[in-house]
């Protein structure tokens, strides 16, 4: 679905939409018919918007856990947010440690988008809905992580100082 809600929509927030991280053949969300599926394909119900989506991420098939007890697949835009979040996580832990500090939001979208894997909305999806032609970042979380440790902060400097005897 061509467009972004709230809260993605918030410049304040990480605006995440989907991918198929495999193939699983035909797929109905909602409305949203993916009549073929396979990995980095863009999924037929995600949110996406050419300059307002900031990251994709793998969003179906999910396994997560059922409410008393099993698992349950599912899919959506939803389920790549988490795999977002947790790159956040793995991110500020790495730049704490390497850079003795924490990446600010920008920061964190920059890093995203320039480690991230590009798709292209349109090229070989197969789905009921208007893809938008763009191309779109893919979560990395290995590249990220890998250029977080090649890049660590400016090296530590210690100054002593005296005190003046008068």
């Amino acid at each position: 679905v061509a467009g972004v809600a709230y809260p993605a929509s918030d410049p304040f927030v990480l605006a995440a939409g989907s991918v198929w991280d495999d193939s699983y053949g035909a797929r109905t969300v909602e409305d949203a018919q993916d009549h073929t599926t396979a990995a980095d394909r863009v999924s037929g119900y995600s949110q996406r918007h050419p300059t307002l989506t900031d990251i994709l991420a793998p969003g179906g098939v999910i396994v997560g856990a059922r409410d008393g007890g099993g698992f349950l697949n599912k899919q959506g835009t939803s389920m790549a947010s988490p795999f977002v979040s947790g790159a956040v996580l793995i991110a500020q832990q790495l730049a704490q440690r390497e850079m003795s500090r924490f990446l600010a939001f920008d920061e964190f979208r920059t890093l995203i988008r320039d480690t991230a894997v590009m798709v292209n909305d349109g090229d070989d999806e197969n789905y009921n809905v208007s893809a938008t032609g763009a191309n779109y970042p893919r979560l990395n979380i290995f590249a990220m992580a890998e250029a977080l440790l090649n890049n660590p902060g400016p090296p530590s400097i210690s100054v002593h100082t005296r005190r003046a005897r008068w």
